[in-house]
This record gives C-alpha cells, sequence and structure tokens, in this order.
C-alpha cells in the first residue's frame, strides 16, 4: 500500500508529494544509532530523504524538515523527553515536533549556500562546499537565531537549542527523534511473523503506520 503526504521543502518554496518512510530504513537507521555510527546514520538519513522525495540537490534543512515531517506522519509526533527541575525532582516534558517545523519557517535563505550533509567531521568541509567563509557564516547564523523549542522555566541545566544548519546540531536532534528501543523493534517483527506470517522483506517495506494497524488489531 503506497502512502503519501506532502511536506514544505524551504529552498523550492512550496509543498511536495512524499513517499512514506519504510520500516526497513527505520529499522537500520536504529541499529546505527545504538552503535552511534555518525556517518551510517547520516548515509541512512539521506536514503530515507532520496526514498521519500525524487528531488535531488535538498540543503541540510530541507532534509531536516522532511525528515520531522515523516517522524510526524509515520511515528510519534511528540518527543518526551527526561529532565530534573529546580528541586531536583525527576520531571517529562515534552517537544512538539510540528512546532519545530513551523518555527523553521522563519530561516531566511536568502541564497545563501547551505551545506548538504548531516554530519561533517572537519569544518573546513564545509566552508569548501559553501564557498563561504568563516565570517560570512557566523553572521548568516546570527541572523537565523531562531529557538527550536522552548524549554520551561522549571526545567534546569537544559540550554536553549537553536537553528544551525552549520554544525552538527540538526544531525543530533534527528538522532534523538528517530532513537527508539531496539527490543521493541524486534518485538513487532517477531509478532508480524508470527501473526501474519509475514516475511521480512514485506515487513521491511511497510510504513510504522502500516505495522502500527496491523498490531492494533491482535
Amino acid at each position: 500500500m503506497d502512502i503519501f503526504t506532502k511536506c514544505h521543502i524551504p529552498s523550492i518554496g512550496e509543498e511536495l508529494k512524499v513517499n512514506k518512510l519504510f520500516f526497513g530504513d527505520y529499522f537500520q537507521l536504529n541499529s546505527y544509532i545504538s552503535n552511534n555510527d555518525f556517518e551510517n546514520i547520516s548515509n541512512t538519513f539521506d536514503l530515507i530523504c532520496q526514498k521519500s522525495l525524487s528531488v535531488t540537490d535538498l540543503t541540510n534543512l530541507d532534509k531536516f524538515i522532511l525528515l520531522m515531517h515523516l517522524n510526524c506522519e509515520y511515528l510519534e509526533p511528540i518527543l518526551k523527553l527526561q529532565a530534573k527541575d529546580n528541586e531536583s525532582n525527576s520531571v517529562t516534558y515534552e517537544i512538539f515536533l510540528k512546532d519545530v517545523i513551523n518555527k523553521s519557517k522563519k530561516y531566511e535563505l536568502d541564497n545563501f549556500p547551505l551545506p548538504k550533509k548531516f554530519y561533517y567531521s572537519d569544518v573546513n568541509d564545509i566552508l569548501k562546499e559553501t564557498g563561504k567563509d568563516t565570517e560570512e557564516i557566523k553572521e548568516h547564523i546570527e541572523k537565523n537565531k531562531i529557538l527550536m523549542f522552548e524549554i520551561p522555566d522549571m526545567i534546569r541545566n537544559i540550554p536553549n537549542v537553536y537553528f544551525n544548519c552549520f554544525d552538527n546540531t540538526l544531525f543530533y536532534f534527528l538522532k534523538l527523534v528517530y532513537s527508539t528501543d531496539k527490543n521493541n523493534i524486534y518485538g513487532k517483527i517477531k509478532k508480524l511473523k508470527k501473526e501474519y506470517n509475514f516475511l521480512l522483506s514485506e515487513i521491511y517495506e511497510m510504513s510504522p503506520k502500516e505495522i502500527a494497524l496491523f498490531l492494533s488489531d491482535k
């Protein structure tokens, strides 16, 4: 079953039809996340974007918005984080991912070249790719100092996070958003194979939302 949604792509300036998130890619991504394999995490994010949208030459901001959209549509639109309040009590606070997407729309591109990749181990690679020097990039970052999400006043020791396309901020936030318990993924695969006799290849071609529909019937 093919499922399509629409997502606004900043560099193009319009909403485009995007394909679903494949469970197999989500499974592989979490294998890399659990091993902190940054290069392969970044490559898998790129692969998901390629399968979801038939547009090449996307910026890392485009890909960030696309991956956030896919997470909202096929996984979980709310990120729940554990922290300590001012009295050192454990608390949970929520980040609504669609709000993060909406805040990204304030980002002013101004034909400034953004990096293509999510993860860079050497800042010189960003300078070479964009053709901009450090001062020009600093100016652009300061101009687009947009808070990604609000942190409740009662939460302590959590720094503010701003949109920044020239360090690995987008990468680390997506890594956090897409992280899940691998045992939970294995459990879903095991149940689908047992209850429905699905082949592993068939499971990998489904979206997480399709899998949830099957499992909700059992």
